[in-house]
């Protein structure tokens, strides 16, 4: 749509390496890992519909130094290059759709900034990208073979996705959430404190904040009581808070899911993300201990059926 959008779907790690690092065997280890995640050499074509698989090639891991600089120019620079790497699109068409580079902050700190498009590696993603980097960096600095972990290429669980589809699982998950949503949700009117763009805008942040150890407990305390997950507790807690706001009994939060989580013995990299709407129902003004109990029922039928994509629902 537009390069702002497309940088709205740029991933980026920034992992800080404390030590002795041995720069060419970590460029090693980050070329392995790459190019055995077939996803990760993916490059689309222009109408969306056609998603094609280069070779293997060899990945270059340039090295910025900064060790000349002052400590307070070494961070701000730092986070200069973070900021440029979250604002440099990437050409879907062209590819790759990955980069990474090391920063040497001084000799016992440098910093890897891992950088992906979300439309070819997702959080579950990252974390198996990391993990088999740490495995392979230690493998070349031992000076041993990697025994490296069962992998699904992209292809074959795109197609089996696609099958799945039409499937008689698939349709009786499919009927599913249509059932869930055979009356529309309405839109959920929050009180915001200035009025929306007429162009959407692409500016943004994350904000965190942390629950003190008291509440943290009560809350755990109060969900076990009701035989319900912390997850199923907060996420109740979020959807009766939204109530309150908006004025509003019927409440929908989505929540990603990782397509991941249902393969066995493999790793798989890729955009493999499941946006599942998780609704309650807030009407006749229900304790928190009953609408806990529908929100763990809803949980619970959200993620059996979790293998469906919030844009087919649409």
């Amino acid at each position: 749509l537009s390069e702002e959008a497309s940088c709205c779907y740029i991933e980026s790690v920034s992992l800080h390496l404390r030590g002795s690092v041995n720069e060419v065997a970590l460029g090693q280890a980050v070329n392995l890992v790459i190019s055995r995640h077939q996803a990760l050499r993916a490059t689309f074509g222009s109408e969306g519909n056609i998603q094609n698989f280069a070779g293997a090639t060899k990945f270059h891991l340039p090295v910025v130094d900064l060790t000349s600089l002052a400590p307070d120019q070494r961070d701000s620079r730092l986070q200069q290059i973070i900021k440029e790497e979250s604002q440099t699109a990437f050409e879907l068409g062209v590819g790759p759709l990955v980069r990474a580079q090391m920063v040497k902050m001084t000799k016992s700190h440098e910093v890897l900034i891992f950088t992906a498009h979300h439309i070819v590696c997702d959080g579950w993603s990252t974390n198996v990208l990391l993990d088999e980097l740490s495995q392979a960096y230690s493998a070349i600095c031992a000076g041993s073979n990697w025994n490296s972990p069962v992998l699904l290429a992209f292809a074959d669980y795109a197609n089996s996705q696609a099958k799945f589809v039409d499937s008689p699982e698939g349709k009786k998950v499919e009927r599913y959430w249509l059932e869930q949503f055979k009356q529309p949700a309405p839109l959920l009117d929050l009180p915001i404190d200035r009025p929306r763009p007429a162009v959407k805008e692409f500016r943004g942040a994350t904000l965190r904040t942390k629950i003190d150890e008291e509440c943290y407990n009560r809350i755990k305390k109060f969900g076990a009581s009701q035989k319900c997950t912390l997850f199923v507790t907060l996420l109740a807690g979020f959807e009766i808070l939204l109530g309150r706001l908006s004025g509003q009994e019927d409440i929908v939060v989505g929540v990603p899911t990782a397509g991941q989580s249902l393969l066995d013995d493999t790793n798989l990299v890729g955009h493999c993300v499941n946006f599942i709407p998780l609704r309650g129902n807030l009407s006749g003004n229900p304790t928190c201990a009953n609408f806990l109990a529908q929100m763990k029922q809803t949980v619970l039928g959200g993620y059996e059926h979790q293998n469906y994509t919030y844009g087919r629902l649409v």
